[in-house]
């Protein structure tokens, strides 16, 4: 995930954030894990843009759910509102 946001102009606040977002999602054998990494990472980028400093944080929103699956562990993910 690093490469492609830095090919974008883009980094992540901490190399152990992408990490840990990459790890999070490789051990969910969910499918449900990659629609909530997409989310994750939209409202990641969003902010990004919105503050203008090229950095992907975890927003203040972030909340953590219980991804069904094997571990049953859990994973960041955007609080959503409605447009």
């Amino acid at each position: 995930m690093s490469r492609p946001a830095e090919l974008l102009g883009a980094q992540f606040e901490t190399d152990r954030l992408a990490r840990n977002i990459a790890k999070q999602v490789t051990e969910e054998s969910d499918a449900g894990a990659l629609p909530l990494l997409s989310y994750l990472l939209a409202d990641m980028w969003t902010e990004m843009v919105r503050r203008g400093d090229g950095v992907l944080r975890l927003s203040a929103d972030a909340i953590n759910v219980v991804v069904p699956g094997p571990s049953c562990s859990t994973m960041p993910v955007p609080e959503i509102t409605p447009p």
